[in-house]
């Protein structure tokens, strides 16, 4: 693995002797925001909470009318040599 990148500017740097001259292989590997999970969790009714979760008014937590946030690989993946 050669690293995680989960905020801004959601960029890797490849150290040099990493790659060969050919026959490389990249895996990207990308996944979903918690918040879009639980809001398709609560909108199937699927029970995920492990423990006692209330809301700011100390209700019940459901995030099923919540609108998901973008996630995931949203534009282009973009590769550059340093070159």
């Amino acid at each position: 693995m050669i690293g995680r990148s989960w905020s801004v500017p959601y960029i890797l740097d490849i150290p040099s002797g990493v790659m060969k001259s050919k026959g490389n292989h990249l895996i990207v590997k990308v996944t979903n925001l918690d918040a879009n999970r639980m809001i398709w969790l609560d909108k199937k009714k699927a029970k995920w909470q492990q423990y006692f979760f209330v809301d700011i008014t100390y209700g019940p937590f459901d995030a099923s009318n919540w609108t998901p946030l973008e996630s995931g690989l949203v534009g282009k993946l973009r590769l550059e040599t340093g070159d």
